[in-house]
């Protein structure tokens, strides 16, 4: 421990307080951190954070946002400096990255020509659950009417991305 005196211009004391240092046994480091990643564009990431050593309490520090338990909620994706200080003003810090996952892929062309009585087949290749405006919720689907067919992949992510194509009557073949 130790006195700390403050005085005056004269020399006078003017106050005196004890001072308790507490020396960690341990250096302060990081345990474990944890990160969610955020669903799609949606702000619902996570950083658990936990150190060892040093002298408690500690205070954790994510951007702007400070606690003192570590968690960090309802983030979006980017990159974050996270920082931990102890009660003897140790510190660390380091960068958390959150990503989202991708969008599926969904690329149908923006026309097609349907040619006298024939079907035409349309479909993706994009990985996820399907939703034709016709209803249907396989890959592909085939039609024999003109008009507009759009489709929306769903990934396990839960990332949604639409698409649609124009179908219209296309030339009869010149003989």
């Amino acid at each position: 421990s130790y006195e700390l005196t403050l005085l005056d211009a004269d020399g006078q004391s003017v106050f005196t307080t004890t001072i308790q240092l507490t020396e960690a046994t341990e250096e302060l480091v990081w345990g474990e951190v944890a990160v969610t990643n955020n669903d799609c564009d949606t702000a619902n990431g996570e950083v658990n954070a936990m150190v060892s050593g040093g002298v408690a309490p500690y205070t954790y520090a994510l951007g702007e946002t400070m606690n003192t338990d570590g968690t960090f909620t309802d983030l979006a994706s980017g990159t974050y400096e996270l920082g931990v200080i102890d009660a003897n003003g140790c510190q660390l810090s380091q960068n958390i990255t959150l990503q989202a996952p991708d969008e599926p892929q969904v690329d149908l062309p923006d026309t097609l020509a349907l040619c006298g009585s024939e079907s035409l087949r349309i479909g993706t290749a994009a990985e996820g659950t399907y939703a034709w405006s016709t209803g249907a919720t396989t890959d592909s689907i085939t039609v024999e009417a003109t008009g507009t067919y759009s489709l929306t992949v769903t990934s396990a992510a839960n990332c949604a991305v639409t698409d649609s194509v124009s179908v219209s009557e296309g030339e009869p073949p010149v003989a």
